[in-house]
Order: C-alpha cells, then structure tokens, then sequence
C-alpha cells in the first residue's frame, strides 16, 4: 500500500467489538505504532476520574487526553503511522449518551484530523460475551447500568465513520479495512 505520507488511523466503536484487537492488528500489519487513549499520563489517573468525578470533569478529562494524543500522535507521525485505539469520537458520544451538549465546537479546528476512521461493529450476542469474558470495566458497568449503548451508537453514528463489522475473525476485518484503504489511498 504506498501513499506519500504516513497515515493517522482511528479505530473506535462500543466497547467488546473488538477494536483494540484489530487496531493492535492493522498496527502490525501497516508497520504502525499502536496508540491508545487516553494516553500517558491521563491512563494513570482515569480510573480515580471515572470513579471520583462527575460527568462533566470527566468529560473535561477525557478532551484533555484527547488533546495531549493529538500532540503526541503529531510527533509519532514525522517518523511512522499511526493506528489509534479510539480518539475524539468515543469522548464525544459517550458523553453525548448520557445527555451531554457536546457538538458545539469544532474539535478539528484544534486537534489532528485522522486520515482514516474506523468505527468497529459486531453483533451485540458476540459483543456481550466477549465484556463478560474479559470482564467489565467501571465505564463498561455504568454503560451497562444507564443502559447507554444505544444511545452511544446513535451518537457514533453522526459521525462519518467506514464501518467495519468485527463479528467474524480479525483477518476478515482487516481484509475489510485493507480493501477499503486501496480504494482510498
């Protein structure tokens, strides 16, 4: 796959499709670095945010982290693509979810745009199955409490994504995304 600059992917989606799986995937496949936010040192202290603060400092927390990737995903970029485990979306339509105002600024305007977002999909059974497999983060239990994830992908969903459907093995979905990147790049 040639192209004249190194690429900046995204991959978000609902928690349990998948997406860390595949984005550490395509990384390898692309000769990409694999980044995940929120990112060094937010990674350190979100789990006390998300347990400690409401949802409008966690909200703030999380654009932060976003922000800080951004600047950080800039100088990885000079050097090698890029494949990040969610970025502005998953903030953005979480926070939306739950009842939130947050399209009223233009996060572009301010952060890296990516050259390609994923959004990763699967059927819900396979999803669920694989939460409880892995077992259930905080955010993971408060979804599951305020019942959100419906919400959460009518939220992804106004957002221009390439949908991926991440029910079957990981090499069917990377064959997915390689085909898509061809016609692209």
């Amino acid at each position: 796959m040639a192209h004249k600059h190194n690429l900046f992917i995204v991959c978000e989606g609902l928690s349990g499709t998948g997406k860390t799986k595949f984005a550490k995937a395509l990384s390898r496949k692309l000769n990409a670095v694999y980044f995940k936010t929120p990112p060094s040192p937010f990674n350190k202290l979100r789990n006390f945010i998300d347990k400690n603060f409401d949802f409008k400092n966690r909200y703030y927390f999380y654009l932060a982290s976003v922000f800080s990737a951004s600047e950080q995903i800039k100088e990885i970029l000079k050097k090698q693509s890029v494949v990040c485990d969610r970025y502005i979306y998953t903030t953005l339509a979480f926070h939306a979810a739950i009842g939130m105002k947050t399209h009223n600024i233009k996060y572009f305007d301010f952060i890296l745009t990516p050259d390609i977002t994923f959004f990763i999909d699967c059927k819900n059974d396979s999803r669920l199955k694989r939460l409880y497999k892995r077992g259930l983060t905080y955010n993971d239990k408060i979804e599951i409490k305020l019942k959100t994830d419906k919400k959460f992908l009518k939220e992804y969903n106004k957002f221009s994504m390439t949908i991926l459907d991440n029910s079957g093995n990981i090499k069917e979905t990377l064959n997915q995304a390689s085909i898509f990147m061809k016609n692209i790049l």
